[in-house]
């Protein structure tokens, strides 16, 4: 007997969202609509499970990722103002990581060249957004 993804879930979430289902009628849609249920306790979850930034703890000023996981909290939440607030990054990094992977499956040069492209422009975010805190700090 195995487990699928979506049994899992229903075990995991209770028996009220589904039954017992075979590999060939898994539905991801009914694993996405548990997903959704659930995102509240998993930013509860990560809020109180979040790692300490080490840069921060060492040497007292944000590193250039600081932000990330409460942005990424923020997110999931559905506090998009907040989440770029926290970290303005975060979005165009995400959608960066998909269209990479999807550049995994898609063999096309050109298709590649944007997810460089898009990686420059999200490291020139990530910097900025860095710099401008760092003049914060230093100003304040």
């Amino acid at each position: 007997h195995y487990w699928n993804c979506t049994q899992w879930c229903c075990a995991y979430l209770g028996n009220r969202f589904c039954c017992t289902f075979r590999r060939k009628s898994f539905l991801p849609w009914r694993f996405v609509m548990a997903l959704m249920m659930n995102l509240e306790n998993l930013a509860e979850w990560l809020s109180y499970h979040s790692f300490p930034c080490i840069t921060h703890i060492i040497f007292g000023i944000d590193c250039p990722f600081c932000g990330f996981q409460r942005s990424f909290i923020a997110l999931i939440s559905g506090n998009l103002s907040a989440s770029i607030a926290y970290f303005p990054a975060l979005i165009p990094l995400l959608i960066t990581a998909v269209l990479s992977l999807i550049s995994l499956k898609i063999r096309n040069s050109y298709f590649k060249q944007i997810v460089v492209w898009m990686l420059i422009v999200d490291l020139l975010i990530v910097m900025l957004n860095w710099i401008v805190k760092l003049m914060f700090y230093i100003f304040s």
